[in-house]
């Protein structure tokens, strides 16, 4: 942690640190010589029984092969058992479900009246599609009315993003930040006054209290995108106005309108 973590981004960082409280039980006790490829493929069959999706325990062993790649630098190791076990493991794509707007507004309805800052933040993703992390990293100087403009600096690409304020996004910013604050502060705060982290979980706690068919947060980014499309907006500039690197990874939309379900 000493040496890889000052290297990496805040989201990154409390992503690797929740996967280390996962390593830890099963191998804090070990020394790494002794984590084999059989306690490896234990650890994984643990952690599918409890749920886990492969995705989940794919980042948890990415972690892990990061500490033994420090080890070996330091010359502790020769050996990372972990990319073996890791590559029988295939990470999928969640299917895309469009959410119902009548089901996503009774969701954020109700989420206002327990968690506004949540439910501002629920709003703005729907009604821009942008990604969990780049609505609860979003800072006020970063929005810029006169130019109605709107800037991620913090995104899944690493390169900074910016899109146009529609006027229902700009009524939503104007609310929200009527009182006047500093340029780095969190556009959506927490009753603390700080920005929110782990934003799917607060999502599923809300959701659960609320009698509709189960979606996830990151549906709401694929909601907007095929409505974008529906509406007979270029695929081209959805790619841009999502963040997506080439337009290829947007086509799954238009694949999906193409067979979609009845």
């Amino acid at each position: 942690m000493k040496i890889d973590f000052p290297r990496l981004r805040p989201a990154t960082r409390r992503r690797y640190e929740a996967s280390i409280r996962m390593l830890d039980p099963a191998f804090g006790e070990l020394t790494l010589k002794q984590i084999t490829k059989g306690k490896l493929n234990d650890f994984i069959a643990e952690r599918m029984g409890a749920g886990c999706s492969q995705a989940t325990v794919r980042r948890d062993l990415a972690v892990a092969s990061r500490i033994f790649k420090v080890a070996r630098r330091a010359g502790w190791i020769e050996y990372d058992p972990v990319p073996e076990q890791k590559d029988g493991l295939v990470e999928t794509r969640e299917p895309i479900k469009p959410v119902r707007l009548r089901e996503l507004a009774t969701v954020i309805l109700r989420m206002e009246l327990t968690n506004p800052g949540l439910a501002a933040l629920s709003r703005f993703a729907a009604k821009t599609g942008c990604r969990q992390e780049e609505a609860a990293s979003l800072e006020r100087g970063q929005v810029n009315f006169t130019a109605g403009t709107i800037t991620f600096a913090r995104t899944k690409t690493k390169a900074p993003r910016v899109i146009e304020m529609r006027p229902s996004v700009r009524r939503l910013l104007m609310t929200w930040l009527g009182q006047p604050g500093r340029s780095d502060q969190p556009v959506f705060r927490n009753r603390d006054g700080e920005r929110f982290n782990q934003v799917a979980n607060r999502w599923r706690e809300a959701h659960a209290r609320c009698d509709v068919a189960h979606f996830r947060f990151h549906d709401l980014r694929h909601t907007f995108a095929i409505r974008w499309l529906q509406k007979g907006g270029s695929i081209y500039r959805l790619a841009r106005w999502l963040g997506h690197s080439t337009v290829r990874t947007t086509e799954v939309y238009s694949a999906w309108l193409v067979d979609r379900p009845e």
